[in-house]
């Protein structure tokens, strides 16, 4: 039944191509070391490559291990490039770019990730606790070719001391590729203080990690003139916001803990960004530049064309001055001081905008809706069945004895929702029935997609309690 519901749902919404943007996260809390001798907690970044959400898990591709990893075995289980089976208990939290709570099923091979894991390094199995699909972190560094083993040094005299070991120093400055989070930023001095989440490569130095460890503090100054984008955007210094993360490239001082930044990118997607479909109903292509678009509620929204907007046909770049009025389109935008900027237009082809216009038509949606109302009834026939063969189950039970007030009660409430849904189901019937005849047919649509609706929710209704019932009836047959 939800399948049924869902296929007559697309009355409601136009199917546009929009303009859908890549947000990223990079998620860089510092763990605890190891948890046993064999065992150890790691954050490390990576890149999906496939998903088994039957199975719980999804193998990835090792980017970067930045932070945790006390046990000895870590190296061996997480070096960048390899592909490791990722394990997922039922009730690991799982999140999208933006925070919010995403399932298994709903990730695709491709996307970014950042995930706190217990690995055991005797069986080589890494188990999730925590995963933030959807990151935007950087390429594989390029890997370093060890050095060649020194010779081996001649035999001290009898007594002698022999030579003190000396480890390599850290490199106290380097231009480095690295993630951060903005902690706070003064535009009018170009200064950021800026906290590392992780570096992934750089020039002048290999040892990256002991220039920058995760959790560092650098004061980071942003020259004029150097790149600075949101998300692919350009945007000016006075965009960028404390609590923004980013991935920049910068000349790093160790010792003095500050640095110089030659670009950088935000992947922290602006909290006013929004996406507006509709008909197009205006335009102009000379200054001041815009686009004027209406909702199917009537809405009509006013967007600013600025010269960094990004102008579709379809999946083609075009120009603002090949957009059509009447056509549908999607608009992505930005509030900036309460005007809102195009960020990027997306219209509807020629062939494309056929098919909308076909699926809008009258009579494709009255169709349409005579199938959706066969289904809800067939639905509800099937749940009156089943209210039926409780209800017989419940009598028996009765008869030898068994406590059925409570399986009785239940029933009585199935039946009295079966009866209201019924109701409804007329109900929507007539107003399908009346769209092809009616004078005003698009009012007469949304009055049936809208009684569509409630009956759907009335249909769920009886299946729920169908189900409680069926739980009760097992209690008591115990």
């Amino acid at each position: 039944m939800p399948t049924a519901i869902k296929r007559f749902s697309i009355i409601s919404g136009l199917p546009i191509a929009g303009a859908m943007f890549i947000a990223g996260l990079i998620a860089a809390t510092l763990l605890p070391a190891a948890v046993s001798a064999d065992t150890a907690i790691a954050g490390f970044s990576g890149k999906v490559v496939s998903v088994n959400a039957g199975a719980n898990s999804f193998s990835g591709e090792v980017r970067a291990v930045y932070a945790g990893g006390g046990g000895a075995g870590v190296g061996g289980v997480l070096p960048p490039g390899k592909t490791v089976q990722v394990q997922v208990p039922p009730g690991t939290p799982l999140t999208n770019v933006r925070g919010l709570p995403i399932t298994l099923a709903e990730v695709q091979a491709g996307v970014f990730f950042n995930a706190t894991v217990k690995i055991d390094t005797v069986s080589k199995t890494v188990t999730a606790s925590k995963v933030q699909f959807g990151g935007r972190i950087a390429p594989l560094p390029t890997p370093t070719p060890s050095p060649s083993p020194n010779p081996s040094p001649s035999p001290t005299p009898s007594g002698s001391p022999g030579p003190t070991p000396t480890s390599t120093p850290a490199p106290q400055t380097a231009t480095v590729n690295f993630a951060g989070k903005i902690d706070s930023i003064d535009a009018a001095t170009r200064v950021a203080q800026v906290t590392v989440r992780a570096v992934y490569g750089g020039t002048g130095g290999a040892r990256f990690g002991a220039l920058l460890p995760p959790g560092t503090r650098i004061t980071l100054t942003v020259p004029a003139g150097i790149p600075i984008t949101r998300l692919g955007v350009p945007i000016t210094l006075d965009d960028v916001k404390a609590g923004d993360v980013f991935n920049a490239r910068a000349t790093i001082n160790r010792a003095a803990k500050t640095g110089v930044a030659s670009s950088i990118q935000v992947i922290t997607p602006r909290i006013t960004e929004n996406i507006f479909t509709g008909t197009l109903t205006a335009f102009s292509a000379v200054d001041p530049k815009s686009v004027t678009v209406k909702d199917k509620a009537g809405t009509e929204q006013v967007f600013s064309i600025i010269p960094t907007t990004q102008v579709y046909i379809g999946k083609v770049r075009g120009a603002l001055d090949q957009l059509i009025v009447g056509r549908s389109v999607a608009v992505a935008f930005v509030t900036t001081g309460g005007t809102k900027q195009a960020v990027k237009v997306v219209m509807a082809t020629e062939q494309l905008q056929v098919r909308v216009d076909k699926f809008f038509a009258m009579d494709a949606v009255a169709k349409r809706g005579e199938r959706g109302v066969q289904v809800l009834g067939a639905s509800l026939n099937r749940l009156d069945k089943i209210i039926a063969k409780q209800e017989a189950v419940i009598n028996d039970l009765k008869t030898q004895g068994k406590d059925t007030a409570n399986a009785e009660s239940l029933l009585a409430q199935s039946k009295r929702d079966l009866a209201a849904a019924r109701t409804s189901l007329d109900d929507t019937r007539a107003k399908v029935a009346a769209i092809s005849t009616a004078s005003d047919p698009k009012a007469a649509a949304e009055a049936a997609r809208t009684s569509m609706r409630v009956t759907s929710a009335a249909t769920k209704k009886v299946a729920q309690d169908v189900k409680n019932t069926q739980a009760e009836i097992k209690r008591v047959s115990q």
